[in-house]
């Protein structure tokens, strides 16, 4: 017999307010200097529990207090991170245009010399039987491991397994922070996005992702994580209702959802939009293999 736990009940991003709060929707789109879409950009206001993910053609909805005196933070990897006053979106006529600047970093140089191959991510112990879900309530959540590189590395794949998925839609993306401080911040050590499109099947998916760019991890600390970042917005829309759904509508839907195998290890979980950082005791199976530089 299967032993499920789903994730969502860990990773589940609320976007809501306080219920004596009067609420504006507010629809925007995300562009970069030149006009066009960007994709999957994390939307919100860290702390405060509100926060979303815009779709794959830049276009995100929230709900925001209309008295919050916050900020509005944007975040993608190969964008400049950008704040705008809460009071100036909520009072804006109709949709709001938001522009990214493009992060421009210095190209990774690899190291010469000797290179062993490496694991640096392993998966931790299965459960047997055991399950991980994510459903739509789960999107914008990053799921991962910490750990400490005490030898320069170049990451040449990152892998993971899917057991089954229904969620039409599916994109998972993978990405890998710097931290430094306490509390800790998250630098972002990739230029370029690493999504992956999951297909609707009742069959083990194996991914295997090599990135497109050089992937240079200095001595340091490292947050390494997947996160659902998008599936079918009708769906992550009827999931917003969850909470005042009966036993039956709970029933039918249980089983959407995109699966992974359970592993017992320690990780972290963190919405990007909202800032917020919690120690977990399972994790995804997500392994990152490269070289290591050698004295």
């Amino acid at each position: 017999m299967l032993k499920y736990l789903p994730l969502f009940l860990l990773l589940a991003l609320c976007t809501g307010a306080a219920a004596q709060d009067s609420l504006k929707t507010i629809v925007g789109h995300i562009t970069d200097r030149d006009g066009h879409s960007i994709e999957y950009v994390a939307v919100g206001i860290p702390g405060r529990n509100i926060g979303t993910v815009s779709d794959s053609e830049g276009i995100f909805s929230l709900e925001l207090p209309d008295t919050t005196d916050a900020d509005l933070v944007f975040f993608h990897v190969s964008y400049k991170e950008k704040s705008i006053p809460s009071a100036e979106i909520i009072a804006a006529d109709g949709p709001v245009t938001v522009i990214l600047e493009e992060n421009r970093l210095a190209a990774a140089v690899v190291t010469p010399g000797k290179k062993k191959d490496r694991r640096l991510v392993g998966r931790g112990a299965r459960v047997p039987g055991g399950v991980a879900t994510m459903e739509p309530s789960s999107t914008g959540m990053e799921i991962g491991s910490v750990i400490e590189v005490r030898k320069e590395f170049t990451v040449r794949k990152i892998s993971f397994e899917v057991l089954r998925n229904a969620l039409p839609g599916c994109v998972l993306g993978v990405n890998i922070y710097r931290m430094e401080g306490s509390p800790a911040t998250f630098d972002n050590v990739l230029t370029k996005p690493i999504y992956c499109n999951i297909p609707v099947s009742e069959e083990k998916n194996k991914c295997q992702i090599e990135p497109e760019e050089t992937v240079i991890l200095s001595p340091g600390k490292y947050f390494i994580a997947l996160a659902l970042v998008d599936c079918d917005r009708d769906l992550q829309e009827k999931w917003k209702d969850k909470p005042s759904w009966g036993k039956d509508e709970r029933i039918d839907n249980s089983m959407t959802s995109i699966d992974f195998p359970l592993y017992l290890k320690s990780g972290y979980k963190r919405s990007k939009a909202m800032q917020d950082f919690e120690s977990i005791p399972i994790g995804t199976g997500l392994t990152v293999e490269g070289t290591e530089n050698q004295p």
